[in-house]
């Protein structure tokens, strides 16, 4: 795929080489919406045949993120136990950078003893930074649902888009377990009839 086409791709796009990207602070496209999206990514790229090996899927996460997300996932590591079970060409080491975004995981071995610890993948390592940095506690998480639910207008889009747009922002809403009472079915249909003009 050209750097061009990746460049000019929306972050929230994706291909069968291209993962979706993400950028802090962005209350269009939230971090969980980003999760959703990398979920599906990887059973996509994980289908038989893929053309992308493990140890590609790092690199082209990272160059897919944005500000400082992208310095972030520049920084993790990686620590390798010291047991002698693990490959002697990692063990007891720190991945770090290149090496750590990278790396493509271990699978541990619970039937040993003492078992093998699993180690996470660089992906795995750079999305729960991500998620520990950007997550949004309880509170916030309502907040946003309820203002994009809130500032949904049609504008000049059609009236599919519009009730597609409605409905998805009213389940958001309706799943956030924060709230002692969600909106009732009554509400729902006021909120319809207010932004539709």
């Amino acid at each position: 795929m050209s750097d061009y086409v990746t460049r000019h791709m929306a972050l929230e796009e994706y291909t069968k080489l291209i993962p979706p990207g993400w950028e802090p602070h962005n209350n269009a496209y939230s971090l969980r919406q980003y999760m959703e999206r990398m979920d599906l990514w990887g059973h996509y790229v994980g289908t038989p045949g893929a053309e992308m090996p493990a140890n590609q899927m790092g690199p082209a996460v990272v160059g897919r993120l944005r500000g400082a997300a992208y310095r972030l996932a520049n920084k993790i590591t990686i620590v390798i136990p010291d047991d002698i079970r693990i490959d002697a060409a990692i063990r007891g080491k720190t991945l770090k950078g290149a090496a750590a975004i990278c790396f493509g995981g271990m699978t541990g071995n619970d039937q040993l003893q003492p078992p093998v610890p699993s180690i996470k993948s660089g992906v795995r390592t750079i999305l729960a930074a991500l998620e520990e940095a950007y997550g949004q506690d309880a509170s916030e998480q309502l907040a946003v649902t309820l203002e994009r639910f809130f500032t949904l207008r049609r504008g000049a889009g059609s009236l599919m888009d519009y009730c597609t747009a409605f409905k998805l922002r009213y389940e958001a809403s309706w799943t956030c377990h924060w709230t002692s009472r969600p909106y009732s079915p009554v509400h729902k249909w006021r909120r319809v009839g207010q932004s539709i003009h």
